[in-house]
This record gives C-alpha cells, sequence and structure tokens, in this order.
C-alpha cells in the first residue's frame, strides 16, 4: 500500500529556521511534501491558489501548518483568528 506524502506548509519570514526545519525533517526521515511561504498574505495567497500560487499542482492544500507567531504585517495570532 502506498500513502501519499503529508503536505506541510510552513509559513515563516526567517529563512534560516525554515531550512533548520527542512534539514530536521530529512535528518529524521520524515516523508513528507514541504512547501514554505513567508508572511500571512502568501499564506491565504496559497490556500486560495492565487498569484504565485495558482498552480494546485505545484502548491497542493497543506494537511499541516507550522505557523511562526511573530511574522510582519499580520502576526500568527491574527492569522489564526482570520483561518
Amino acid at each position: 500500500m502506498h500513502h501519499k506524502p503529508v503536505v506541510i506548509l510552513m509559513v515563516d519570514d526567517d529563512l534560516e529556521d525554515i531550512y533548520s526545519t527542512k534539514r530536521a525533517f530529512k535528518e529524521g526521515k520524515i516523508i513528507n511534501e514541504f512547501h514554505h511561504v513567508l508572511d500571512g498574505d502568501q499564506l491565504f495567497d496559497y490556500l486560495a491558489n492565487k498569484g504565485d500560487y495558482a498552480d494546485q499542482n505545484q502548491n497542493p492544500f497543506p494537511h499541516i501548518i507550522l505557523l511562526d507567531i511573530n511574522l510582519p504585517k499580520k502576526s500568527g495570532i491574527e492569522i489564526l483568528e482570520e483561518l
């Protein structure tokens, strides 16, 4: 039986945090499809498949969202309220 990888979307403006998370998943042999965006505006575009994220095959709907609380523009708390 083949399982599709879990789609993980990370919302973080710190590229080092994104890199560290991807590396930890790889070292832990966690099979997944990893995507990232830098802020709340990009997150909502991704979720709606708008703009740069219009291709649903390249930007599948996430199973898990890893959300930084301290983001530019909208905080993680504001994003959670909006979701």
